[in-house]
């Protein structure tokens, strides 16, 4: 299940068996599910009320822009658990052993490694941005700078589900057990 929101009065809600929810401020509207019965969403981002992107299995990637939802096309035949959208031309997307960038036109890819299960995926700006998951062993977190992933075990052997900050610098991680991380720069 995922939640995002432009406004107080524009939130969208994402969840089993492509359901897909719009809050306008009045009330709940189910967005036609038969054009969504392929998968179940897994995360909601977005960067304005026009630009809201959906993932879940097997690579459902969906696009809303202000009138109506469309696939990415792009053949991503992996579980997607995590969508961040900076802007349209920026949106970052984390599954299985990947993190894949999308840049309006196409994708780029990052393949983390087999042991490497990123959950999670939010940032500040091209040059900072955080994906959180799970290794074999212990727990991940990895930094965007601009030019490479840089990953760090964090230690606490927990799966980390969830990550937000805020520009100032305070990081936020969740994961199971309950594990809770702040990181400060």
């Amino acid at each position: 299940m995922g939640v995002w929101g432009a406004s107080r009065d524009d939130v969208w809600l994402v969840g089993a068996a492509g359901r897909i929810v719009h809050w306008d401020g009045v009330a709940f509207a189910e967005q036609d599910p038969a054009a969504f019965s392929f998968a179940s969403f897994n995360d909601v981002s977005g960067s304005a009320a026009d630009d809201v992107w959906v993932v879940g299995e097997n690579g459902a990637t969906v696009h809303w822009d202000g009138r109506a939802w469309t696939p990415l096309q792009k053949n991503l035949n992996r579980f997607l658990s995590g969508v961040w959208a900076r802007r349209r031309d920026d949106v970052w997307f984390v599954g299985e052993t990947s993190i894949l960038r999308w840049n309006g036109t196409a994708l780029t890819e990052t393949n983390l490694g087999p042991e490497q299960f990123p959950n999670a995926i939010w940032g500040t700006a091209a040059d900072d941005v955080w994906a959180v998951g799970n290794a074999a062993t212990a727990s991940t977190v990895f930094h965007w700078n601009g030019a490479s992933w840089s990953p760090s075990n964090v230690g606490t052997g927990q799966r980390m589900n969830g990550v937000w900050g805020s520009r100032g610098g305070d990081i936020w991680i969740g994961g199971d057990g309950p594990a809770i991380l702040r990181r400060r720069r």
